[in-house]
């Protein structure tokens, strides 16, 4: 019987040169000067990692910058990119003398997102927790325009903003969690909000708002948390369609939210146009 033979392929191969340096804001770029082909640069990615920088969030993770045995930079061009914009140095480790080769296998793994950050520290409900912390990031520092993954915040702001307040998003997650059981309210838009409304000074008329939503009872017609309920189950609350409708979700609870605090009756429709700045709560 014949067997098959599977050649491997020789490619050419170079001694490493690994460093650990101080990349300044010069030195980042010529790196970029030298680089040649690569794929697009994403100036959202840039800005987030440059907050990050400036932020002081930024961390030194092992992660390489990667020159090939001509000296140009094959990996890298975004921590690059980030060291220019924020105008600061930060560590890194620097591996110089690659293969051309070595290019084709940079970046094909699967990258970790929040949720898998906050699943790793033991947090139950993370990928909800981490969607939650997100949209309370925009809301607090973007309500004026709409969001967009220019402005989205970066994964590192959202792990430490959910480690900081983390007993109120479980808290919000939980109870979004309840009411999804009685009408299809989407964990990440009705958990931001109630995150809003209990930190708010209406945090005790949110806790009464929120019960009666899940209880469905006894509500009159021209109640906010009827109109809301209804709203909730209808076709334009879970739409597909972009960034806005989760914005404007949020946006439509708190409306909800204000009219109960105010003892008004209740509007069909709060928000079938893009409205901003985003309403506040009590408001």
């Amino acid at each position: 019987m014949r067997q098959n033979i599977i050649t491997p392929t020789v490619r050419e191969t170079h001694d490493m040169n690994v460093q650990q340096i101080n990349l300044t804001p010069d030195h980042a770029q010529q790196l970029l000067d030298t680089m040649g082909a690569n794929r697009r640069l994403s100036q959202p990615a840039v800005q987030r990692m440059a907050g990050d920088i400036l932020e002081g969030r930024w961390v030194d993770n092992g992660e390489t910058i990667k020159l090939n045995h001509g000296g140009r930079l094959i990996d890298g061009q975004h921590r690059c990119a980030a060291v220019v914009k924020a105008g600061v140095s930060i560590p890194i480790i620097m591996v110089k003398n690659l293969s051309d080769h070595a290019q084709d296998t940079v970046d094909i793994g699967r990258p970790r997102s929040v949720g898998d950050m906050l699943t790793i520290q033991g947090h139950a409900y993370a990928s909800q927790i981490a969607a939650v912390a997100k949209l309370v990031i925009l809301y607090d520092a973007h309500s004026d325009q709409v969001w967009s993954p220019m402005i989205a915040p970066s994964k590192p702001e959202i792990v430490t903003f959910a480690n900081g307040h983390i007993e109120l998003l479980e808290l919000v997650v939980r109870d979004a969690r309840a009411l999804q059981k009685r009408i299809p309210a989407r964990v990440s838009d009705y958990g931001a909000f109630l995150y809003l409304a209990y930190s708010s000074p209406y945090s005790v008329e949110a806790g009464d708002f929120h019960n009666g939503l899940l209880s469905g009872a006894n509500l009159q017609d021209d109640d906010a948390r009827l109109q809301l309920s209804n709203f909730i189950a209808g076709r334009s609350y879970s739409e597909a369609g972009g960034i806005w409708p989760t914005q404007r979700n949020v946006a439509i609870h708190i409306k909800a939210l204000n009219t109960y605090i105010q003892e008004q009756p209740a509007k069909k429709a709060w928000f079938r146009r893009e409205s901003l700045p985003m309403p506040r709560i009590g408001g």
